[in-house]
């Protein structure tokens, strides 16, 4: 048998105890300027041996603002906005303040239904990381002008001026390209997403990885784009990447736009016996999801933490000041050698 869960404290309670009308309390606690500093005293010590916690969602929602913050993501099955919600937490608890966490599911209607959501609830900003739907530019940017107060994470829109924390992902194509041009190769595949699906974050990455060939004497027409839904072609057994490990003769060096691909290349290079001394790669992200599943390959390490840790204090700040305070911050990644 569970034990019984003890009744929450509450103001009428320590009233009782300390003789106190229960608005006397409720001021008390507040540190109202019209209880003496004695009452407080002798209230906050009650309090504490009853072990009394406040509700902070509903001393926010008598104020006419929620204590909770907004996470809109898409999903969770890649392990980068894990790392950034830890950020966010984490710089939240010390605000006394708490995450509502929500997922779109890649889906606009379910996204916008979360903006309703937080709306009703009082909650008058949110940390999102975009789905880039036709609809969504159009509906931050008139949440933006009601007054709500948006932090974008990981990708944004540049049409928009919107306060958003990424990682700087054009170093972090150069950095990919650098480490695979020190063995000198001459054939090159980028794996990325579709063209129509593309953020400022993948363009970003291909944009720097470009660009640095070129500095290298390299012509573009070096590189081979390999594009592919990552869901859709592991349902179907990753066929792009079965032809590109077959064909000859080899890519020499692979940079793939996220870990996700690199371990779907890694998987089809074990398929054919290839090892990594025959196709150099480098993924992005460093993702602790492979946990247990050991990352031979170079990875760009963005800095998940950091992002969600910003993202946080940059919308406790436009609470503040309002959503016409925007920031816009871009974060280094690292290289991580194998």
């Amino acid at each position: 048998m569970s034990p019984r869960r003890q009744p929450q404290v509450t103001i009428a309670d320590i009233a009782r105890e300390a003789g106190f009308a229960d608005s006397t309390v409720s001021r008390a606690l507040n540190n109202s300027p019209l209880i003496s500093e004695e009452t407080k005293a002798r209230i906050r010590e009650v309090a504490k041996r009853l072990k009394y916690r406040p509700d902070l969602h509903a001393q926010g929602l008598a104020r006419g603002q929620s204590s909770m913050i907004g996470v809109l993501i898409p999903d969770l099955g890649g392990t980068l906005l894990t790392g950034v919600i830890e950020g966010v937490e984490e710089a939240l608890e010390r605000a006394n303040r708490r995450v509502m966490l929500l997922h779109s599911r890649w889906d606009f209607a379910t996204e916008r239904d979360h903006f309703a959501f937080l709306q009703s609830s009082r909650i008058h900003g949110a940390i999102v990381c975009p789905i880039r739907n036709p609809g969504e530019a159009e509906l931050l940017a008139k949440l933006q002008s009601e007054g709500f107060c948006i932090v974008l994470v990981d990708r944004y829109y540049p049409e928009l001026n919107l306060s958003h924390v990424v990682t700087d992902n054009e170093l972090g194509g150069r950095l990919a390209a650098e480490h695979l041009l020190k063995r000198r190769p001459r054939r090159f595949a980028f794996l990325t997403i579709p063209e129509s699906e593309e953020t400022t974050a993948t363009q970003g990455r291909l944009d720097g990885f470009l660009a640095t060939l070129r500095e290298a004497g390299l012509p573009e027409s070096s590189v081979q784009m390999v594009r592919f839904d990552l869901m859709e072609e592991a349902r179907q057994g990753f066929p792009s990447l079965d032809r590109l490990v077959s064909q000859t003769p080899l890519p020499e060096a692979v940079f793939a736009v996220n870990d996700s691909y690199a371990l779907g290349l890694h998987q089809a290079m074990h398929r054919r016996g290839l090892t990594l001394s025959e196709i150099n790669l480098v993924g992005f992200d460093h993702v602790q999801m492979l946990a247990f599943v050991p990352m031979p390959w170079s990875a760009v390490a963005q800095p998940r933490h950091e992002i969600g840790r910003r993202a946080a204090e940059i919308l406790l700040e436009m609470l503040e000041k309002g959503a016409d305070h925007v920031v816009h911050e871009t974060l280094a990644p690292k290289l991580i050698i194998r």
